[in-house]
């Protein structure tokens, strides 16, 4: 560090430290105004303090370097007597004791105002927030050192902030148009997302614990803490070169480079192209042709900007045709292999229970057949609701077999007809699979399933279920609802 530079760096600087460290602390503790719980508001003001701090990481990198992306600066500041290394790093030293000193003098009101609650947990959160900063600064400046000019800059690490959300966008809409059963509740493609973004990574641990004050079984995921730690560790390499030797005739030019427009435009262009694939495959090409060709327009237009010039290179459309029939290729192969055998699979976690849950509107004389409303004569006036839940201990899953089998032999038929692109044949029944770890509490990680046009359970497999799963059939009829356990309706229906 080079002390000279940093007073230079506060003194040019100090108007705009002193605004926004006051905005920083008065908005961090507006949670403490008209409050009935300190715990609440503590929780929601280490929150707002470590996502404020967060931005800053953002802020601070685009003010701070702004002058190596200008012609008339960047030769005044790269000719300065100091070594370029010592430069970065008192950048970077500057802008992570300006939020320290933000965040830190917000935690110590906080734990005024708050007189000294989960004092313990506080220094915690304190201490992964500080380590939050010194990580997101490194990364957010070698993001913002790959672009040429301030506006490619700030684009390029705009872009590659959002590319783990558009990722985990275009799984999931692929995945809940090819995969079946597919309901959004897979956390494998939620860990995708969060194991590509730093700060989701860093989030998660700071988030949770300030979320959770009160509790003492909250433990932080170490692995948000290593990768993290080890992305700022490349990124000291790669500011290396995108600083230390880096060349002033870069300052107002194309970004070009590897890591810069021509990658992020391909990359956005090929995600969202495999969520179009998706919807070819389910509703037909004829339905996306305007889709596809607004997208091209907008990779021609951007690459337009890219190049700084309105030039047609016949090169960019055949990146996009390519792209689009690779994107269509892995679109067929999913459907036809049942999503690479993913769909058959559908048993998958390692919590503690499933629980499977049937739904139906049967026919109140047959209840292993759909309920139609165009029956004639009407007799009744509704079909037989019925709903099972079955939840069964996986460590004690031997005794449910029979049940197990039941229930996969319709989800597999299930997934037999949706592959099959067969028409809806049993609008009003349903299964659902769940591999949860606590009963009668859903979770954000739950794996979920749900499978439409499950051919209703036959009546001899329902007295099986009810062997070991409570069952009953409620009807309308004569204007009140009557409900019945299974065994007693088929015997007072005559059928037993």
């Amino acid at each position: 560090m080079n002390r000279k530079y940093f007073n230079f760096l506060l003194k040019d600087h100090k108007i705009a430290v002193l605004f926004f460290g006051v905005l920083f602390i008065g908005i961090s503790l507006t949670s403490f105004i008209d409050t009935y719980s300190r715990i609440d508001s503590l929780s929601t003001s280490l929150t707002i303090s470590f996502i404020l701090a967060l931005m800053l990481t953002y802020a601070l990198p685009i003010l701070l370097l702004a002058f190596i992306h200008r012609k008339r600066s960047v030769d005044l500041y790269l000719s300065l007597p100091i070594r370029r290394s010592e430069q970065i790093t008192t950048i970077l030293l500057f802008a992570f004791c300006v939020t320290s000193v933000f965040y830190l003098g917000a935690g110590v009101l906080q734990i005024i105002l708050s007189r000294a609650v989960c004092l313990g947990r506080v220094f915690q959160i304190l201490l992964l927030g500080e380590l939050s900063i010194a990580i997101m600064l490194i990364f957010n400046s070698l993001l913002y050192l790959i672009g040429n000019n301030l506006f490619d800059s700030v684009v390029i690490a705009g872009a590659y902030t959002v590319l783990p959300f558009l990722l985990l966008l275009s799984l999931s809409s692929f995945s809940y148009e090819l995969l079946a059963g597919y309901s959004g509740g897979f956390d494998w493609i939620e860990d995708i997302y969060i194991l590509l973004s730093p700060a989701s990574m860093l989030g998660y641990n700071v988030l949770r614990l300030a979320g959770n004050l009160n509790s003492n079984v909250v433990s932080i995921r170490m692995l948000y803490l290593i990768l993290p730690v080890i992305v700022a560790v490349l990124s000291v390499f790669g500011l290396k070169k995108e600083f230390v030797e880096r060349k002033s005739e870069r300052a107002e030019q194309l970004s070009d480079g590897i890591f810069a427009y021509p990658t992020i435009i391909n990359a956005y262009a090929f995600l969202i192209l495999l969520m179009f694939a998706a919807e070819v495959v389910t509703d037909g090409f004829k339905s996306m042709i305007f889709f596809y060709l607004l997208l091209l327009f907008v990779y021609v237009v951007a690459m337009f900007i890219y190049r700084r010039e309105i030039k047609f290179k016949l090169r960019s459309v055949i990146g996009y045709i390519i792209s689009t029939v690779i994107s269509l290729a892995l679109a067929f192969a999913a459907w036809n292999t049942h999503f690479f055998s993913l769909a058959d699979k559908y048993e998958v976690g390692t919590r503690r229970y499933l629980t499977y849950s049937y739904s139906v509107t049967a026919d109140p004389d047959d209840l292993g057949k759909s309920f139609q409303d165009n029956k004639e004569p009407i007799e009744v006036d509704s079909g037989a609701y019925i709903y099972v839940e079955a939840q069964i201990p996986v460590k004690d899953r031997g005794q449910y077999e029979e049940q197990i089998s039941i229930m996969n032999r319709h989800i597999d038929e299930a997934i037999d007809r949706y592959y099959e692109k067969s028409d809806i044949v049993y609008p009003t029944s349903s299964i659902s699979l769940n591999n949860r770890e606590e009963l009668g509490r859903a979770d954000s990680d739950d794996t979920y399933y749900f499978y439409r046009n499950v051919q209703p359970l036959s009546e001899e497999e329902l007295l099986k279920m009810a062997e070991k799963f409570d069952i009953k059939v409620e009807m309308y009829d004569k204007d009140e609802w009557k409900t019945f356990e299974l065994e007693e309706y088929l015997k007072e229906r005559g059928n037993d």
